[in-house]
Parts: C-alpha cells; sequence; structure tokens
C-alpha cells in the first residue's frame, strides 16, 4: 500500500513539473508522450510477466537477472574509479561517498 501512494506522489509531480521545462509549443506532446510511456510500460511489463513466468519458470527468471547484476556491478565499479569517489574520511557525517570529488581522473 505504501508503494501505491509513493506511486501516485511520483506520478502526479512528474506530470505537474514535466511541462514546465518545455516551450509552450511544446508541452502538449511532451505531456502525452509521457502519459503514453507511464501507463503504456507498466501494462507491456504486467502482462508479459505472465507469459514468462509460465514459460520460463522461476528459475529461468532467477538465471536471468545474472547477467544483468554482473553487468550493473561492472559499470558501478567503472564509474566509481572515473570518477575517484572514496570513502568519507573527514569526520562528518555518517561515511558513504566523498562525492566533493566528481572530477574524472587525469
Amino acid at each position: 500500500m505504501p508503494l501505491r501512494i509513493g506511486r501516485s506522489f511520483q506520478f502526479h509531480s512528474e506530470t505537474n513539473r514535466l511541462p514546465s521545462g518545455y516551450c509552450p509549443e511544446e508541452q502538449f506532446p511532451a505531456q502525452s508522450t509521457n502519459d503514453f510511456l507511464v501507463f503504456s510500460v507498466p501494462a507491456a511489463v504486467s502482462l508479459s510477466a505472465g507469459w514468462f513466468l509460465f514459460h520460463f519458470r522461476r528459475e529461468g527468471l532467477i538465471y536471468a537477472r545474472i547477467p544483468m547484476v554482473i553487468s550493473f556491478s561492472l559499470l558501478l565499479l567503472r564509474l566509481q574509479s572515473r570518477l575517484d569517489i572514496r570513502p568519507n574520511t573527514n569526520g562528518a557525517g555518517q561515511g558513504g561517498a566523498n562525492w566533493n570529488s566528481h572530477r574524472p581522473r587525469d
């Protein structure tokens, strides 16, 4: 239930702020494209989920995620090395990354 409420707030805030980023003649096409994608992509995913589960069973879906997890992990490692993100050692806050160094390494 909280997830539904959060998605509702996200949808309303996105659709209210979206037209402000476009000039008046582009606002209607941008809004209609956004609405089409917001409603059609989740519908297509929901309808195809049953087909995938029927054909590949639960194990097939679990194995299908392995390449995505590996590629995402490699992408994060590459991004970390490129942005030179280091642990925060100045004692401020609760730790985390040092986001003040967003420059790529030379």
